[in-house]
């Protein structure tokens, strides 16, 4: 579970900004807490405000920057390659040259750690991992030299040494223990694998359909608790047909044969592997039916519901974090609102689940739907940088609170000042 996150030097964030999700003390919509053994409480979920440009999309994608740079690193980029994602605060010149940086604590079997990553676009600066509260498995900093002073503590002192050696100066020190089959560091290395997944609503949605469409054909209890969804979103659809779409490989089965191993041929196949979706309709009047093509003919929101209904009841199943950008693109307000209501109350007191989310939907901003620590603002003031507030740091504490209300009219802050062109009287009355 994520406890929480910091970022720094990236994109529109400089200063260092923190996201947590550890509860306070309001007593608001106790099912939106996890109470742990330690007698921690860690809410279920987050929602980011803020105007357009504000660096909500760049807080998520942050959480993307660690995560492509602990699943890849190791596997997926050479010695001399540039590490993608990598953009420093570009509006304060003395940040420029500077390295990004990122910092995580979660929580596995109770234990909690620490990971963080300073990183430039051609290099790992210092990378460091710490079981809290004090044990230091690792640190490893970059020294003006090039080479990399690393030290090993907790389960890693013996054999951490290995993996030092064999760690490119981009690639990290958690990737590469974990590709190396250390059990202590394959184990966090699957949190980011396994447990964090990064949505992007505004996207074209037909990767992430093509995703849940193989989940679906994979998983039957799946595909039945989507079908119920997507029927219960009043989208009129009575089913879903989905036709396994094979990609032809691109060389005839001798020649294959002869150039490939056999575990690449299968690898190819299954990551080129696509789904013809249908969506069945009842014709009136009569029992008849007709089939839709799902990417064609289905609208924007009954496509991007599909899409973010995957990863969702992904994360309900297997305790996991979705962080969701854009999360009411082309959705209706009620159905983003029974959508939460829907994981609140399905995620229970043990599974784990969480989810962030950016928005802008105002309808969301109420005590309703949120507790006031769930609801965050993001905001940029004269420095230009992106700063966060959670709602429960301001001097309001009434749980009844209007807070759309004093959302929309200012008080909060993360909403736009429109300049005289725009900021016009209504006329209209």
């Amino acid at each position: 579970m994520l406890v929480s996150f910091q970022v720094s030097n990236y994109r529109s964030f400089g200063e260092e900004q923190r996201l947590s999700l550890v509860a306070s003390q309001d007593r608001a919509h106790p099912t939106h807490l996890y109470l742990r053994r330690s007698g921690e409480r860690l809410l279920k979920s987050a929602a980011l405000y803020g105007k357009n440009a504000s660096g909500k999309s760049n807080l998520i994608s942050a959480m993307q920057c660690l995560r492509t740079l602990v699943v890849d690193s190791a596997t997926r980029w050479n010695a001399g390659d540039a590490i993608p994602g990598i953009t420093p605060f570009r509006l304060d010149l003395t940040l420029r040259d500077k390295p990004s940086r990122f910092v995580i604590i979660i929580s596995i079997d109770a234990h909690h750690f620490e990971y963080g990553v300073e990183a430039s676009p051609t290099h790992i600066v210092s990378e460091w991992l710490t079981e809290m509260p004090t044990r230091r498995w690792f640190s490893r900093r970059r020294l003006e030299t090039g080479a990399y002073q690393t030290k090993f503590g907790g389960p890693l002192e013996e054999d951490g040494k290995l993996i030092g050696e064999k760690t490119r100066d981009n690639a990290l020190l958690l990737s590469v223990g974990s590709l190396l089959n250390n059990a202590h560091l394959s184990r966090l290395y699957s949190w980011f694998r396994d447990r964090l997944r990064v949505v992007d609503m505004s996207d074209t949605p037909n990767a992430l359909i093509n995703r849940t469409s193989a989940q679906m054909h994979k998983d039957k209890v799946l595909q039945e608790k989507i079908l119920t969804l997507i029927g219960d979103a009043d989208f009129g659809i009575e089913r879903l047909n989905i036709i396994d779409s094979p990609a032809d490989f691109p060389f005839s089965d001798s020649e294959a044969k002869r150039r490939f191993p056999d575990e690449f041929i299968k690898q190819w196949h299954v990551a080129n592997r696509k789904f013809d979706l249908r969506a069945v309709h009842r014709c009136l009047p009569g029992n008849d039916t007709v089939d839709f093509d799902f990417l064609q003919d289905e609208s924007k929101g009954t496509q991007r519901l599909l899409a973010i209904a995957g990863p969702l009841l992904t994360a309900i199943a297997n305790g996991s974090l979705v962080a969701v950008d854009e999360f009411d693109c082309s959705l209706h307000p009620l159905l983003t609102r029974t959508i939460l209501k829907y994981f609140h109350a399905e995620t229970g007191v043990d599974s784990g689940a969480q989810i962030i989310l950016a928005t802008h939907d105002a309808t969301l901003f109420s005590p309703g739907v949120f507790r006031r620590d769930e609801l965050w603002l993001v905001d940029k003031y004269d420095s230009a940088q992106s700063q966060l507030t959670s709602l429960h740091d301001f001097a309001e504490n009434r749980s009844t609170a209007a807070f759309q209300r004093n959302y929309l009219q200012g008080r909060y802050g993360g909403i736009p000042q429109f300049g005289e062109m725009l900021d016009r009287p209504d006329t209209s009355e």
